[in-house]
């Protein structure tokens, strides 16, 4: 049995310039044993990177949950998911995923739904241990002194920040360089070049030059051509999304001939099951966890793969500090979860407290006129 929740969140700045929505929607998806256990995932798209759009992701999965083979005939939606069934599902999604990377977050809510279930079974927290967390700002315009200074008195160790490299950001975080004292992380999402930020990288302050960790996704992904430029420029590379589009054996062949020195691994996009081969295959290998900057249940599950797979790095997880205070942030600090950069696991399960996950709205996925 599945159902749905849409949800909104309000951005505290605006993503790009060239995009006006202020506004992300997003959907938990809750599935159901027939032992009555819950699990629930987050399905948080981003068009703007390559994701199919959310009516899109549900249409899709609503279609494999409908076939026959593994939904009405299993008595899915009448009784909750059989272990065979979700799997089943999962392999299905799978096989969609392989064959159109638009789709890829769709298997992923069964590894996160999955997490809970095993957890709650075995009456624990999903995450286990804690993960120390960098701060994530939207875009450079969006950075105030404020953010700096209260990332600074609550412990973060570094501020992650989107950027397209542009002159304009480096004179902005130029302005910012007498309270910056904090670690410096870009992320460009494949949409910068070479010549771009080789300017950029001119304009700033060489006390914030040094101060910069790593810049991921720099600009379309090539062994040549990023191997050249951190050779040029002596900054690390952390690759994310490209990841998605490469095989294991590349994926080690980048790390290995050093092509990226960092692993971005988002555990809404793709598989642990990679994460954990490439940190035990590649040596010292630093590995960065981020969430998909969508609902708690996203940020928690993101927590738990890094308590897992990287424990003494500085990730990703808190990015419900990017939006405006409401309900569902409100809910992961009342869950005492979150203190100062790190997030602990706490309860059973996700540990959500009970209004925000069970007093909300939900319908069902194969019911009309659902969402």
């Amino acid at each position: 049995m599945i159902h749905v929740h849409r949800y909104h969140l309000v951005l505290r700045g605006a993503w790009e310039k060239a995009i006006a929505r202020s506004t992300r929607e997003g959907v938990l998806v809750r599935f159901r044993m027939q032992d009555g256990v819950v699990g629930h995932a987050d399905l948080f798209a981003w068009p703007e990177l390559g994701d199919a759009a959310l009516p899109d992701l549900l249409s899709k999965l609503t279609s494999v949950v409908a076939d026959e083979s593994v939904g009405k005939n299993s008595g899915i939606e009448a009784g909750g998911f059989s272990e065979q069934a979700l799997q089943s599902l999962h392999e299905r999604l799978e096989a969609l995923a392989s064959k159109d990377l638009s789709f890829r977050l769709l298997p992923r809510l069964i590894d996160a739904a999955k997490a809970e279930i095993t957890a709650v079974r075995s009456r624990r927290p999903v995450v286990q241990g804690s993960a120390l967390n960098h701060m994530t700002s939207i875009s450079v315009p969006s950075l105030a002194i404020g953010d700096v200074m209260a990332a600074r008195r609550g412990g973060f160790p570094a501020i992650k920040v989107k950027t397209r490299g542009s002159v304009e950001d480096a004179e902005a975080l130029a302005r910012l360089q007498g309270h910056w004292r904090i670690g410096l992380r870009l992320d460009c999402n494949e949409r910068s070049d070479r010549e771009t930020l080789l300017r950029f990288f001119d304009r700033l302050p060489i006390r914030m030059l040094e101060q910069v960790e790593f810049i991921e996704d720099p600009f379309p992904f090539s062994v040549e051509t990023w191997s050249e430029f951190h050779r040029e420029t002596g900054i690390r590379l952390a690759l994310d999304r490209p990841s998605m589009r490469l095989s294991e054996e590349e994926l080690l062949a980048v790390f290995r001939d050093g092509a990226a020195q960092v692993y971005v691994h988002k555990p809404q996009w793709t598989s642990t099951d990679l994460a954990r081969k490439l940190c035990d295959k590649v040596g010292g290998l630093e590995t960065v966890v981020t969430s998909a900057l969508g609902h708690p249940v996203g940020n928690l599950y993101a927590a738990s793969v890094a308590c897992e797979v990287a424990p003494d790095s500085v990730h990703g997880c808190m990015t419900h500090l990017v939006y405006r205070d409401d309900e569902i942030s409100s809910s992961l600090i009342a869950s005492k979860q979150v203190k100062a950069a790190r997030i602990f696991g706490n309860g059973i399960g996700y540990g959500l407290p009970e209004k925000s996950l069970q007093q909300i709205r939900w319908d069902g996925l194969l019911a009309k006129g659902r969402g």
